[in-house]
């Protein structure tokens, strides 16, 4: 009779799964283990729920989903810039373009978070599978607890010690389903499946380059790195460790993955390359140096990152090399280190570019732009949450009990911190997009706007606005959340930023005003005519300081907040 592994999980007795009397004890497992997997996945998904669940729409939402719409439905926000300017992630917006257009976009945010919460937790759950039960005898729900807490560590990690501002758990964009699939390589790099690994690796790069190419490195490093050892090993004639996948087949499986994650990722890197080609070299290096320099150095230059960030991520570093120390030898825990050990290596890469830049600006700029310490604040919190709780298996057993009691308080605490931004009452959910203006009557204004306005109609909008085009569903001439992904648009969207809220003789992003209406009446006339707006919204508190910069029977809407001027 066959018998279940012994390393499958279960719950308690397996008989009292299925009343059946013909059912054999290894369809009984198959189906306690899918149980316990679904189980599994429900409860890890909702740990990221937990974490991610901020009203609608979250950071980046507004960028993505109201990109994705208008590539499905071109007609929609026709005059917007943003909206009309090259698109770096096709394969995203091809994929949810139909369902943006189709329903109301609070409805596709919330199954776009919901899918990636769930795929999330599917590559969260095989990483700690492979990780954490390579020990055979262990109960069900032991197995099930420790993937659960290594869950919340994660979720807890990787929002508190990002030192370049990453984020994984969070809104519907692209980069959450690539993540999903660097979860699931890191899990193949462990288990030694470097053919699924590179398939799950260039499923990550079709929908994000970025985050989908680095994890591409780090597994080219880490199959190098076994290469290496299994030639030392086969010199030596020594046998492969009892874990490592070996045969015929491997390589063949290999080079398969290859050549499939190849053909994945070229969907994703060939619109990303094309966005460049033929574009004056003048302009592609200008368009780097706005990235670098103005628009997001918090993400890609070190010394603009938050000191206590970084500070958290060295210690999140310490912290998974004492762990890997500290627990039973095992060549998948050593693939998972040298998976942090390459993203360490990358970001390395990037602080030598970063202290070379001020010798090779354009050169250093041109390189920059590609987010080198992006992978390591994802992939530096996995590993240290998973081997943590593989330590906690193996310590003794008074610091096991107090290391736990530690850990279970403090995930405990992050899951009454983050009750606090889980929306409720819609009307007063203040989402993170709306951060940078007085949310409520922000959205009332946009409301007003959407009734009242013609579709076609075109704003000049306050700088901190973020989630306009959302809200009012009407273009704006620009957003300084949205800036444009190809060089010659990059450039534009300075341009743009500059007419509407620098200050005359003014030549730096630095010193810039809340409204094109503290220029000046002139101001606001020239830039309507040359970028054809028709509308302009101004916060209540420009005019509270400066007086109405326009006549006043142009004014079309006005409430606590914001002002609606007719411009032609």
């Amino acid at each position: 009779m066959n018998t279940p592994p012994s390393n499958s999980p279960a719950f308690g007795n397996s008989a009292s799964v299925s009343s059946d009397p013909e059912a054999t004890p290894s369809s009984r497992g198959r189906l306690t283990a899918s149980l316990c997997w679904l189980l599994e996945v429900a409860a890890i998904t909702a740990v990221f729920a937990v974490a991610g669940s901020w009203p609608v729409p979250d950071t980046n939402e507004a960028h993505y989903l109201t990109k994705a719409r208008h590539a499905a439905d071109p007609a929609w926000c026709a005059d917007d810039f943003f909206l009309s300017t090259g698109d770096a992630h096709v394969v995203f917006f091809k994929l949810v373009g139909p369902l943006a257009a189709a329903r109301p976009l609070d409805e596709v945010a919330w199954i776009g978070r919901i899918l990636g919460w769930l795929l999330l937790a599917i590559g969260m759950r095989q990483v700690a599978t492979v990780i954490l039960d390579r020990e055979p005898g262990q109960s069900g729900w032991r197995r099930m607890l420790g993937h659960l807490l290594a869950a919340a560590v994660f979720s807890l990690l990787v929002r508190v010690t990002p030192a370049s501002g990453e984020w994984v758990i969070g809104g519907f964009e692209s980069k959450v389903f690539a993540w999903a699939g660097v979860l699931l390589a890191t899990a193949a790099v462990a288990a030694g499946r470097f053919g699924w690994a590179w398939t799950a690796c260039g499923a990550a790069t079709a929908v994000h380059p970025v985050v989908g190419g680095w994890a591409v490195a780090e597994v080219a490093c880490v199959a190098f790195w076994r290469l290496c050892v299994g030639v030392s090993r086969g010199i030596r004639g020594e046998p492969p460790p009892a874990d490592e996948p070996a045969g015929n087949g491997l390589l063949l499986r290999s080079l398969l993955g290859l050549v499939v994650g190849t053909g994945l990722a070229s969907l994703g890197v060939w619109p990303a390359l094309v966005l460049s080609q033929g574009v004056d070299p003048a302009v592609v290096a200008e368009a780097a140096r706005i990235q670098v320099v103005e628009r997001l150095p918090h993400h890609l230059l070190p010394d603009r990152f938050q000191q206590t960030h970084v500070v958290a991520h060295l210690l999140t570093v310490g912290l998974a090399f004492v762990a890997w120390a500290a627990i039973k030898p095992s060549p998948r825990a050593g693939r998972l280190v040298g998976m942090m050990v390459a993203s360490l290596a990358i970001s390395a890469t990037g602080l030598l570019l970063a202290a070379v830049r001020s010798y090779q600006p354009a050169a250093a700029d041109q390189l920059l732009r590609f987010y080198w310490f992006r992978s390591a604040d994802g992939i530096v919190p996995l590993a240290a949450a998973v081997l943590v709780v593989d330590w906690l298996r193996w310590g003794q057993k008074p610091a096991v009990l107090a290391s736990c009691g530690l850990l279970l308080t403090t995930v405990a605490w992050d899951v009454g911190m983050q009750r606090e931004h889980w929306p409720a009452d819609e009307d007063a959910a203040v989402c993170r997009g709306d951060r940078h203006v007085d949310a409520v009557a922000w959205r009332d204004t946009c409301r007003w706007i959407r009734e009242n306005t013609p579709e076609e109609a075109v704003f000049l909008t306050p700088r901190g606005a973020a989630t306009f085009t959302w809200w009012a569903e009407r273009a704006e001439v620009v957003s300084w959340k949205n800036m444009p992904q190809d060089p010659e648009s990059v450039v534009a969207w300075r341009e743009r930023i500059f007419d509407l809220f620098a200050p005359e003789g003014k030549n730096s992003l630095k010193d810039l005003e809340r409204s094109t209406a503290e220029l000046g009446e002139d101001q606001v006339r020239e830039v309507a005519g040359v970028y054809g707006a028709d509308y302009i919204v101004v916060p209540k508190k420009v005019l509270d300081k400066g007086g109405d910069p326009l006549p006043s029977d142009e004014q079309v809407h006005a409430n606590d907040g914001y002002v609606v001027y007719r411009l032609r």
